[in-house]
């Protein structure tokens, strides 16, 4: 038994962790040897490309004396929306615009380039950190095995695009989720609330993950509550089980996990309807709808 157990420490100690440092080796070297050039990629690359440069240079419309005089569509280039004012604007949500003009200012169109394959590499480390962290090192080895080995991971990991950008956001918005209802601290739902919403300034069906939200940690609170009233023998009783006072569950004070919860989503919800009422004159409008 002892042999077995000293084995098992050497092979957790040195052996895994030296089998995930290789794996995400090859892969940053793959990833960062072997990228698309945003102006080469098939797809949004070459428009959000082109959208952080022209951020960076002040201007987020795009405008020009055809398309001012007449008003036609004929005279809009292909990934951009026609405005009411004659004037377009990128046809995607405003994040990725905004991320890729942080990178062009620090490195230029080199910082397109790797904008990428680094949200690819970060995605790939909290995936086998988060896995270890809940299920064990051979769990955590096993993410990292499944990612190492995805066709999809390796041609979208390459490029700029936001797939990997809206899924490292996801899993560390649950992330500390997870750690907030194991530790009940706010400023962890907060954290998290505001890591979910994120990703919905680059892809507008994010906000799918608020009703998700609020499902679990009402999911979560209702069964705590249940159980403790079956402890208590409260079920037995004629009257509902949601009129009965529970005092563990009102010093998690309710109000509490609503504000933290949906401050983030106001704060983008606000923005949403300012954008859309700035650039189509109506809030409803969007530029899926336009």
């Amino acid at each position: 038994m002892k042999l077995i157990k000293i084995k098992k420490n050497k092979i957790e100690r040195f052996i895994l962790p030296i089998s995930k440092i290789t794996i995400i080796s090859f892969l940053v070297i793959f990833l960062c040897g072997f990228f698309f050039p945003y102006h080469e990629y098939p797809n949004d690359s070459r428009g959000y490309g082109l959208y952080a440069i022209r951020l960076v240079d002040g201007d987020y419309e795009f405008s020009s004396d055809l398309l001012t005089s007449t008003g036609k569509d004929e005279f809009v280039p292909a990934t951009w929306i026609k405005t009411p004012h004659d004037t377009a604007i990128p046809d995607s949500m405003p994040g990725i615009a905004v991320l890729g003009a942080i990178f062009y200012l620090i490195g230029g169109e080199a910082g397109l380039f790797y904008l990428g394959p680094i949200f690819a590499i970060c995605f790939l480390i909290a995936s086998e950190r988060i896995a270890t962290k809940f299920f064990g090192p051979y769990v955590g080895l096993l993410t990292l095995s499944f990612l190492a080995t995805n066709e999809i991971f390796f041609w979208v990991g390459r490029g700029l695009l936001t797939s990997n950008v809206f899924s490292l956001l996801f899993i560390l918005g649950f992330y500390f989720m997870i750690k907030f209802l194991r530790t009940k601290r706010y400023n962890l739902l907060l954290l998290s609330s505001s890591l979910l919403m994120i990703p919905s300034f680059f892809r507008l069906n994010g906000i799918i993950i608020l009703p998700i939200e609020i499902t679990i940690i009402g999911s979560y609170f209702t069964i705590l509550y249940i159980k403790k009233l079956k402890n208590k023998n409260l079920l037995k009783n004629k009257e509902s089980i949601f009129l009965k006072i529970d005092k563990n569950l009102s010093k998690m004070n309710i109000l509490k996990i609503l504000v933290c919860i949906l401050i983030p989503w106001i704060i983008f919800m606000g923005f949403f309807v300012s954008f859309n009422n700035y650039y189509f004159d109506d809030p409803t409008k969007t530029i899926y709808t336009a």
